[in-house]
Formats: C-alpha cells, sequence, structure tokens
C-alpha cells in the first residue's frame, strides 16, 4: 500500500519543492497520492486503491528532540530519533462515515478526522428534503486500523539531568504492529494537537495535548535473527 519516498533524493531533484513539503506536507502528500492512484493501476474488481506515500530520509536539520517540541513545529514535517515505551491494541477507526436519512434514506458520507467526535449531517444532501433526522449505517462506513504509541528521546540524546520526555504517537494502515515496546526507532512525520479531556461542552480549555502523526518509521538497531555472526 505505501511507496516510500526518499527525502533526500527529492531534495537533490527539486530543492524548491522539498522546502514546500516541509511546510505542507499534508497538501503534498494528498497530491502526490492523488497522482500515484491516476497511474492506472489495475486491480480487482470491487477493490479499493488508496495508496500512501511515505517520506522518509529527512536531513539533520529536521531532527527535533521530543522534549523541544512546540508550536513551532505543529503541521510541519520533522524527525525524531526516540524509543519506544508503550503501544495499544490495533484499534478500527471510522474513516468515513454513512449516514442515511431517516425520510428519504438518501446516504450522505461524511469524512471524519482523526481526533473528531462523529457527527451527521447539518441537512439531507437530498434535493426537496433538508430533514436532519439520520441513522449511522456503521456496517457500510469505511474503516481504517490505527494504533497509539508513545516514545521517549533515547537517553544518549536528552540534555541534562531532566526526565526523559514523552509524545503519543498515532499510527495507521501498514504502519501498525510497526514497532514494539524497546524499539530505537527514527520517525518522519507531523506534530498535531487535541483537546484535552477536560476541554468538551462549553467549557473548552485553551490547553491541548500534543501527539505525532507518523508517515514513516524506520527501526534503528536490526532484530537479532538478521545479525550474521562471524567467526571473528
Amino acid at each position: 500500500k505505501s511507496l516510500v519516498v526518499d527525502f533526500q533524493l527529492l531534495a537533490r531533484f527539486n530543492p524548491e519543492l522539498a522546502e514546500v513539503i516541509k511546510t505542507k506536507p499534508d497538501e503534498a502528500i494528498d497530491s502526490a497520492q492523488e497522482a500515484v492512484k491516476r497511474l492506472n493501476y489495475q486491480t480487482l474488481p470491487g477493490v479499493f486503491f488508496k495508496p500512501y506515500i511515505r517520506l522518509a530520509n529527512l536531513d539533520d536539520a529536521d531532527k527535533v528532540l521530543v522534549q523541544y517540541l512546540g508550536a513551532e513545529h505543529l503541521d510541519n514535517l520533522m524527525c525524531i530519533e526516540a524509543v519506544v515505551t508503550s503501544i495499544s491494541d490495533i484499534k478500527p477507526r471510522m474513516r468515513k462515515s454513512h449516514w442515511k436519512c431517516l425520510h428519504c434514506e438518501t446516504t450522505s458520507v461524511i469524512p471524519t478526522d482523526k481526533i473528531g467526535l462523529l457527527a451527521p449531517p447539518a441537512v439531507c444532501s437530498s434535493a426537496g428534503c433538508g430533514r436532519r433526522d439520520f441513522k449511522l449505517l456503521e456496517n457500510e462506513s469505511e474503516f481504517v486500523d490505527m494504533q497509539s504509541a508513545q516514545v521517549q528521546d533515547l537517553v544518549e540524546r536528552s540534555k541534562g539531568n531532566a526526565p526523559a520526555s514523552h509524545v503519543d504517537l498515532w499510527l495507521e494502515e501498514d504502519l501498525t504492529n510497526a514497532v514494539a515496546p524497546g524499539d530505537k526507532v527514527v520517525l518522519t512525520g507531523m506534530l498535531r494537537l487535541k483537546p484535552l479531556p477536560q476541554g468538551q461542552g462549553k467549557n473548552k480549555t485553551s490547553v491541548y495535548s500534543k501527539y505525532v502523526d507518523v508517515v514513516h518509521v524506520q527501526k534503528m538497531e536490526r532484530d537479532f535473527e538478521e545479525i550474521d555472526i562471524t567467526p571473528a
């Protein structure tokens, strides 16, 4: 499902494009994935082809310590070297929700973001209906596998005697089960925000928690079975 793009090769091919991707990664990745879909890959009838672009091998200047992740990194492409401390089970996330109007039975499809709550359409899309009563069709909605994890700065990279800083990860599709606790990894992704739990309803908070929306994972250490032990 994924096409890994070496960012440094891309930067040598088109430096201007590389700079745009760093500051507008969402727009760039969406455009690239749409371009791949237009290559006329032959799929089986009824098979939905959704490719993913995985940007990897960023410059050293784009590497950030977890303890320094802040507002200036929001929605920008960056790289983190860290160790995985915990990981959750795989859970299904509704990527597109299907809603049926209870009056005319017209079905509306609503894309959902990663941290937003499910919300029905404002009004029915059918001409002449305009009602606001809907039923969620869970069996017809589109789901994707997701997994959350947590990483902290490598001990050898931490500055001073302060405790290691942590940040949450958001992993989807073929990135699920790609890491395990104890793995040292190089992560490429974008820093995102989500409201704190107490910020629900009318009394919303101005303080947000942060997580990294991961687009590529690379392990820094090979598995033991991949190491060739020589007589020396």
